[in-house]
């Protein structure tokens, strides 16, 4: 599997990028998925609607009311699909904003863990300093 957002590879398993520390979220990209599929599938339903266009001008002038629930049919599921779309568009900017916080943590971790290091070293020097005035 690769990071969505620096593409290197990554263990299946992985919650988070080891390199760029970006948040595997594998129920988004499913969910991603079933929005373009059915995008995808409405797409095709208006080609074949907007290809029959005649056929459904003539059953208009006839008076049948099929060419109503049609056209409601499309309508309804247009909507459907836009209600899919603007939800996966909050959660994308949730997941966003919930990435940039923990990139956010991530560097103020890094920063402590390299203040830790510093001062480690600088106490094994005195370590060392204080071991070898006492044997000596």
């Amino acid at each position: 599997m690769r990071c969505s957002k620096c593409g290197k590879e990554i263990a299946n398993d992985s919650k988070f990028c080891e390199f760029c520390g970006t948040k595997i979220n594998k129920g988004l990209n499913r969910l991603i998925w079933i929005a373009l599929t059915s995008i995808f599938a409405f797409g095709i339903l208006l080609v074949i609607v907007l290809s029959n266009i005649g056929s459904i001008n003539d059953i208009e002038t006839t008076g049948n009311s099929s060419a109503i629930d049609l056209h409601s049919g499309v309508n309804t599921e247009t909507e459907r699909l836009q209600n899919i779309v603007d939800s996966l568009t909050i959660k994308n900017r949730k997941l966003e904003k919930e990435n940039e916080s923990l990139k956010r943590q991530k560097e103020s971790m890094e920063r402590q863990n390299e203040s830790l290091k510093r001062q480690n070293a600088s106490l094994s020097a005195k370590v060392q300093r204080f071991n070898e005035v006492l044997h000596n």
